[in-house]
């Protein structure tokens, strides 16, 4: 292998494909499609009490995104490994030292969402609800941002949802490595102005740059998803004068429900030779897996 081709920015991370068949894969598979160690993964470290060995075990449905976070941000050998009945991955912390450094990731990332799609990594940095009718304060900030805009000041919540967009791209691995971030086209203007403000990004915001050709209909009003599909294949996305071979795209919106739509993003960007897609939601709506 000559090394002059390796992009040491991203070593360790394994590229994945996407295309129409894995993201309708994706939205038809049953089980998790998220890690919250706040909400649904509050019991994920289970102390152990019979005295062997082994003193916790971490117990999660996937390893998408957080396999990386945990190998990074813990350290001491610490990774996932897939079960053997297929069912989930685990990782047997043996010490009282790894037990605690364990405890400490769970506490730190209590609030981010790892979302398990066909994205390289996915993230969302807040739940938008803690359950039914009980917004989180990121979810909160996100509403009132999106649906109240003229009718009071938010400039609180935007500052606030800004600097926690801020955060999470710094602490991601590779996240900060890419050399573009982009909004998902959307009728919103919020998400595009808070790129524009992200102070100090590496990368190139082409938000301007991609948008869809004719967007005549709204995917809420649409109920199953291969209508949404073939919806946001007749949408035209389209990248204006925009080389994409072998980059690095960061992708940002503001909810994360089914996740098609970043998706379908990210196939159409890989299709035109992006090598990477990251994602990165405010907030991941309650109500899917």
């Amino acid at each position: 292998m000559n090394i002059f081709n390796i992009n040491f920015k991203f070593l360790g991370l394994t590229k994945k494909s996407i295309d129409e068949a894995s993201i309708m894969k994706y939205l038809n598979r049953g089980g998790a499609t998220r890690i919250c160690f706040g909400t649904t993964h509050a019991e994920a470290l289970k102390l152990t009490s019979d005295g062997g060995d082994i003193k916790a075990w971490l117990n999660l449905p996937f390893a998408d995104t957080i396999k990386v976070m945990l190998e990074r941000k813990v350290g001491n050998g610490v990774t996932l490994y897939e079960k053997k009945n297929g069912n989930g991955y685990c990782f047997p912390a043996k010490n009282d030292e790894t037990v605690n450094a364990i405890k400490d990731f769970v506490k730190k990332y209590q609030d981010v969402v790892f979302l398990c799609d066909n994205l390289d990594m996915s993230v969302a940095i807040s739940m938008h609800e803690s359950e039914p009718g009980k917004r989180t304060a990121i979810g909160e900030a996100e509403y009132q941002v999106k649906y109240n805009p003229d009718n009071k000041d938010t400039t609180v919540e935007r500052a606030l949802l800004l600097d926690k967009l801020r955060a999470t791209l710094d602490d991601m691995p590779y996240y900060n490595n890419a050399d573009y971030i982009c909004a998902i086209p959307s009728s919103k203007t919020f998400v595009r102005e808070m790129i524009a403000n992200l102070e100090g990004w590496n990368g190139k915001d082409i938000s301007d740059k991609v948008s869809w050709r004719s967007k005549d209909k709204d995917l809420k009003n649409i109920e199953s998803t291969e209508e949404k599909m073939e919806a946001l294949k007749g949408f035209g996305l389209t990248f204006d004068n925009l080389d994409l071979k072998n980059k690095a795209i960061v992708l940002v919106d503001d909810m994360y429900k089914s996740g098609l739509t970043m998706q379908f993003v990210a196939m159409k960007m890989k299709e035109a030779g992006a090598k990477y897609v990251f994602g990165i939601c405010l907030v991941k709506a309650l109500g899917n897996n």
